[in-house]
């Protein structure tokens, strides 16, 4: 029988540490993240399932959020198994926002297009709705808050950028423990860590799309070659004051242009 790295486990063991770390009101809204665990599966909490299917991905997905707005201890990787709405896209506040059904649209969009071929936001939002509900309830990905302690409604991107240069080391460890190759940074300052700190002095090609309308995303996809990650500046994931096709677009157009032209072998 194959053994799997626990990912999971290694991460609880580090967000002991990570905690610790915190004054005693802090740790108290600390937040869990990290492998999702898959409701499509043969047992929900089974952990080596969702390692397993981690490893053999040829894709493995990161987004990088802001933080959990709820105020106190979470774990986001049982969202799926736990909470019918996370698992259908619909209701409460993650559909309200749009956050999670737009997520969702972006893994799909992420983990179907290949050279020469790649769905725009209109196709995928009327037409594909049902296989991304599959996907989005069997594939394995990572969601990671990089602001740990949980906050309000809103946080600014001064907050997120403070907190993530505090905890720098702990995070990169988080990273390096999932080693994604397909990292969505929701936000500027998580790109800002990602390419000047995690990746930093590594070599990398920029990717856009001549035939995105929106001069901003030219650029907002940096492909390192050696390391073989693409990392992507996407919107923030909710609909509030966006377009929703521009927080589609803005991930999966650059990501087409790397497929056409530098087809990296993931």
């Amino acid at each position: 029988m194959e053994k799997y790295t626990n990912y999971n486990e290694q991460l609880n063991t580090l967000f002991e540490q990570w905690k610790m770390s915190y004054d005693e009101v802090d740790r108290d809204k600390f937040c869990k993240d990290g492998l999702m665990l898959t409701p499509d599966n043969p047992n929900p909490d089974n952990l080596s399932y969702v390692n397993e299917l981690w490893e053999k991905s040829e894709r493995r997905i990161m987004f990088l959020l802001k933080d959990s707005p709820d105020g106190g201890q979470d774990d986001i990787r049982r969202w799926l198994v736990e909470h019918e709405e996370c698992r259908n896209l619909t209701g409460g506040r993650v559909g309200r926002t749009g956050f999670l059904p737009n997520i969702a649209m972006m893994l799909y969009g992420l983990m179907i297009t290949k050279k020469d071929y790649r769905l725009g936001y209109s196709e995928v939002s009327k037409t594909k709705m049902d296989e991304i509900k599959k996907m989005w309830n069997s594939t394995p990905f990572a969601l990671i808050e990089t602001k740990k302690v949980a906050g309000r409604p809103n946080v600014t991107d001064k907050e997120v950028a403070k907190a993530i240069k505090q905890d720098a080391t702990f995070l990169t460890k988080e990273m390096d423990i999932l080693k994604p190759n397909i990292i969505v940074c929701c936000g500027k300052p998580q790109f800002t860590f990602v390419t000047e700190n995690y990746l930093n002095g590594k070599e990398y090609e920029e990717f856009g799309d001549p035939n995105y309308p929106d001069k901003r995303n030219h650029g907002c996809l940096w492909y390192y070659p050696k390391e073989r990650i693409a990392v992507i500046k996407s919107h923030h994931p909710t609909n509030r004051g966006k377009a929703k096709w521009k927080i589609y677009e803005r991930v999966i157009s650059p990501f087409g242009g790397l497929m056409n032209n530098r087809n990296p072998d993931f």
